[in-house]
């Protein structure tokens, strides 16, 4: 199958960065040993069709002190999975990197041979993480902040399975703040809705 012309260019663009970083990473990767892919394997499953971030955002709902950021949190989920997952993923369709370059292919090996079924383009891990974290920090204030190291640990984890290329990462990022901006501004309205209609029944939420 030929690559999209979206996916070409993306490519071209970009492939002095993202080789650079990827052989920058796996370099890392390869001196810091074999204990480092306990972690990175942690931090990159939690990203797995978001289903560990919509559970703990459902966890945070259930809760009335933190109602409001896991609203926002589910919403700029739900955002940024039909951005990434349904429209940019299908549209771009860009080859994974390890099915591209030989040289990635052999990083990609040494490094667990994680496979991956969707496009590269945008990274849905980074997305869903993103749109995760910024949706609490936006309505969780400074002590929620923590989340940015969150972010970093994913995009990192995502270049160390050669999974993704840093561009992939980047639009990931890009898309998933935009999400969690979105899912912020959305998931505050939702929560004042709720809070009206059930304030006027006399239930707390």
């Amino acid at each position: 199958m030929e690559p999209t012309q979206a996916a070409e260019f993306i490519s071209r663009t970009f492939y002095g960065f993202d080789m650079e970083i990827l052989q920058w990473v796996h370099k890392i990767a390869l001196q810091a040993g074999a204990w480092l892919k306990i972690p990175m394997t942690a931090v990159t499953y939690t990203g797995n069709g978001g289903i560990f971030l919509i559970i703990v955002s459902l966890c945070l709902i259930g809760w009335r002190r933190t109602r409001k950021q896991g609203l926002c949190a589910i919403v700029a989920l739900a955002v940024g999975a039909v951005f990434t997952n349904i429209l940019l993923k299908n549209i771009i369709d860009r080859v994974r990197p390890y099915e591209m370059h030989q040289v990635l292919r052999q990083m990609w090996t040494v490094m667990g041979s994680l496979t991956e079924r969707d496009g590269s383009f945008p990274s849905g891990h980074m997305t869903a993480c993103c749109a995760f974290s910024t949706a609490i920090m936006i309505t969780g204030g400074k002590r929620t902040l923590w989340l940015i190291a969150y972010e970093i640990a994913m995009g990192f984890s995502r270049l160390y399975f050669v999974v993704h290329y840093p561009s992939d990462i980047l639009g990931g990022f890009i898309v998933g703040t935009a999400a969690g901006i979105i899912g912020a501004r959305l998931g505050v309205m939702l929560y004042k809705s709720l809070c009206n209609r059930r304030g006027g029944s006399g239930i707390e939420i």
